[in-house]
């Protein structure tokens, strides 16, 4: 499950965002670049770890590309996880998030359209960039509408969170006011002020202030006609 999370998760960044497009681009132009002559050992060892990097990246996609479809929840559980986490990581996946409307249904369904319209057209040059990289042959317009059914999920679901914890935020205060803050009559308290002796610190240890608070408490349920009751009757 991990394993499927983490490749969906690198196709999702490196095939279907700006970001990880762009960055798998530079890596694939690192990659057939060779180093000039007299290059420095620090800056040939700086190219030699890029290169390495593009050849895992593409290694991981060209498995996620034979990787066998998923087959129950749990693997498709793994796999949205892994898409999502890829994603939204791009600042594209972010200009959405202002859409406006009368209502919070006109405001989901606004972020959900204006969301999946800058990931579809973000997309077109995802896809160039993919291409010069050598990660894929030709544009393929089913990516292009996944790209755009993925921002919408992703815009629609990302603003009707925010419409709910805006609802439970307002209501808190209308909820709270119902609660009885001050004293009602209805308990009593269990905390207990006392003057300690002047013997008693300093040198004293903390149990032995302790023991004498609860002393005092003790004498003070017993002098109160109340309190009394409470301690024979409980």
């Amino acid at each position: 499950m991990r394993e499927r999370a983490r490749l969906n998760a690198l196709d999702s960044y490196y095939r279907g965002t700006l970001l990880g497009a762009a960055r798998l681009a530079l890596l694939a132009h690192l990659a057939a670049t060779p180093d000039e002559p007299g290059i420095r050992p620090e800056v040939k060892r700086v190219n030699g770890n890029l290169r390495e990097e593009y050849r895992q990246i593409t290694a991981d996609l060209t498995r996620y590309d034979r990787m066998r479809a998923f087959g129950s929840a749990s693997e498709f559980g793994a796999a949205a996880l892994g898409q999502l986490g890829g994603g939204i990581v791009s600042p594209e996946s972010w200009l959405g998030a202002g859409a406006k409307g009368a209502s919070w249904l006109a405001r989901v369904g606004n972020s959900a359209l204006r969301q999946g319209a800058i990931s579809g057209a973000a997309d077109l040059g995802v896809q160039g960039l993919n291409i010069n990289a050598g990660v894929q042959d030709r544009w393929d317009p089913r990516r292009t509408g996944g790209a755009f059914g993925f921002g919408a999920a992703l815009g629609g679901g990302r603003r009707l969170a925010t419409e709910g914890l805006n609802h439970v935020g307002s209501a808190s205060p209308n909820a709270w006011s119902a609660v009885v803050l001050g004293p009602s009559g209805q308990f009593y308290s269990v905390a207990f002020e006392t003057k300690l002796s002047p013997r008693s610190y300093p040198g004293v240890s903390r149990p032995a202030h302790f023991q004498e608070a609860n002393e005092s408490l003790l004498r003070t349920m017993e002098g109160q006609a109340d309190f009394a009751g409470i301690r024979n009757n409980g």
